[in-house]
């Protein structure tokens, strides 16, 4: 079956490929950098969410198409998207951009006011990053909350 020229850089092999898998750390996003409204409708919001995205690991990843829910206060704004994929390299801390669409449809007068006032208040993300590296897939939860201000 296997001669024993062939048998030792196959060993050597298979404890490459399994010394390889260790436990990455949790990627996540370390912090909201900024909120921007592109456009403001009677139907819905247009905007851009910035935020830092942390990879402690010794390995790069790619983000894929991500998406999360986005709350201003009490006001849920909508979905916050990532359309392409994007790099994010060893032990980095760097700024990516979400693409926000959001429909008013369940908001009261009082809610909108107080999201045009321009005060600071609490910016809350809630979802998945979707992480890989050529065979390997993980999503890392987005849990943040920050008290930010609305750019306009």
């Amino acid at each position: 079956m296997f001669s024993t020229k062939h048998f030792l850089p196959i060993v050597l092999l298979i404890g490459l490929l399994f010394s390889s898998c260790k436990d990455f750390q949790e990627i996540n996003v370390s912090k909201i950098d900024g909120f921007k409204v592109k456009s403001l409708t009677q139907e819905g919001i247009s905007g851009e969410v910035k935020v830092k995205i942390k990879n402690p690991n010794p390995i790069g990843f790619n983000v894929y198409r991500s998406s999360c829910d986005v709350y201003f206060g009490d006001l849920y704004l909508g979905k916050a998207k990532l359309k392409k994929r994007i790099r994010v390299g060893a032990n980095s801390d760097s700024e990516h951009t979400f693409n926000l669409e959001g429909k008013f449809k369940d908001m009261s007068l009082l809610q909108l006011t107080s999201l045009l006032s321009g005060k600071s208040q609490s910016l809350v993300l809630k979802g998945n990053l979707k992480v890989g590296k050529f065979f390997y897939r993980k999503n890392f939860p987005i849990d943040r909350k920050e008290k930010i201000g609305l750019g306009k």
